[in-house]
């Protein structure tokens, strides 16, 4: 085992009051042998988002969607119902401190929730497909917010909905671990135009990240083009 970094954090590090974590990344030598990867021509295609974090479609063209519960949401609207009542609060003061304890737990529950449903939802996916190959958009979630050009509520909403749910990232790394060590391989390829391409006849749209279904001259007419086009 080759331990990589070591960080120490404190939950709540004002005058040291939270408990005190400390991570460590590592290499890790599996003691059981890794499946050895074997390309039998099955394949899936996965494109992530933000209300649907998974859209998949499989070599014999069978789709399937899985829906983002969005804890987020419902933690964040309690969270800043905390924070705004702690900014009419003296710093350091004892109504202070309680409510920043309680806006680090809620925090961490919201972490933990989508990091728990994360982890089921990629050992589910593993398991369930016969394909041995895994393709996925290598996803920038930093590039997804949305220009300060962009006024109003949906500049807003979007680019808190993909920084706060931007885990989807760690989803790939999840899903990366669990498929090596059943013998299967993910892919990451470049999804750059995916989403503005269409699938049939290939004429390029303009496609805001909010508009999801594409309406083509060829007739064409489909939500969640990029996954067809991250398989071909």
């Amino acid at each position: 085992m080759a331990i990589k970094q070591i960080e120490i954090y404190n939950y709540d590090p004002y005058k040291g009051r939270g408990n005190f974590v400390v991570s460590i990344t590592y290499d890790e030598n599996p003691i059981s042998p890794i499946t050895e990867y074997v390309d039998n021509d099955l394949y899936q295609a996965i494109d992530l988002g933000i209300t649907k974090i998974v859209t998949a479609v499989n070599t014999q063209g069978k789709f399937f969607e899985v829906k983002t519960p969005r804890s987020d949401q419902y933690w964040n609207t309690k969270i800043d119902t905390i924070k705004s009542r702690k900014d009419h609060c003296k710093k350091g003061s004892n109504r202070w401190n309680r409510l920043h304890k309680t806006c680090i737990k809620m925090e961490a529950k919201k972490s933990n929730q989508i990091k728990d449903f994360q982890h089921k939802l990629s050992k589910t996916m593993i398991e369930n497909t016969r394909a041995n190959t895994i393709i996925v958009g290598d996803l920038n979630v930093k590039k997804m917010a949305q220009s300060k050009k962009v006024t109003g509520k949906r500049k807003r909403s979007q680019n808190r909905s993909t920084q706060n749910q931007g885990y989807l990232s760690r989803f790939i790394e999840f899903l990366t671990y669990k498929a090596e060590l059943t013998g299967k391989r993910v892919i990451r390829i470049d999804e750059a135009y995916t989403s503005k391409e269409c699938c049939i006849c290939g004429k390029r749209h303009g496609m805001p990240l909010w508009e999801r279904i594409m309406i083509c001259d060829c007739g064409n007419v489909i939500d969640r083009n990029n996954v067809i086009n991250i398989m071909k």
